[in-house]
């Protein structure tokens, strides 16, 4: 297992978009219906060139396949707050710690780029994203609807 920084990496625009495909519905609502209905972008296509251009995207590799992924923008220099767009890790690859090594490993990036806090958003149904993000120092700042925001102050 290797968490790398995706632009380190031999993996290009097409290994991500597979990702997203293969892990579609993984998410409730699926992937594709968070680009939707949450984002300025409508396809997953779409989606991969605005995290390109605009996120950071850091990778989890197990045997030189992604097994896991984390987008998150560190670039707001007003307000210092950084915003974990998405975390994802395959079905197979779950249950090894993969999620939790590739937030470690961005919470320090994150901290080291000079943000004062992280945000992010997940399902009030994702019970389990929910107390990873709370064990990593989250705090459940809001629900609204069937959505948790959550904080986590460096």
């Amino acid at each position: 297992m290797e968490i790398v920084n995706f632009k380190e990496t031999a993996f290009d625009k097409t290994s991500i978009q597979n990702f997203f495909i293969e892990v579609n519905n993984d998410f409730k609502p699926t992937l594709t219906e968070r680009i939707e209905q949450k984002s300025d972008v409508k396809t997953i296509e779409t989606y991969c060139d605005k995290l390109l251009e605009k996120a950071e995207l850091v990778i989890c590799i197990v045997d030189n396949k992604i097994a896991g992924l984390m987008a998150f923008y560190s670039n707001n220099i007003i307000t210092r707050e950084a915003f974990v767009s998405l975390l994802c890790v395959k079905q197979e690859y779950r249950k090894l710690g993969i999620g939790k090594e590739i937030m470690i490993h961005c919470i320090s990036k994150i901290k080291l780029s000079g943000m004062k806090c992280i945000k992010l958003e997940t399902n009030s149904d994702n019970y389990i994203a929910i107390k990873l993000y709370e064990n990593l120092g989250f705090k459940n700042v809001n629900t609204i609807n069937n959505t948790v925001y959550l904080t986590h102050e460096l």
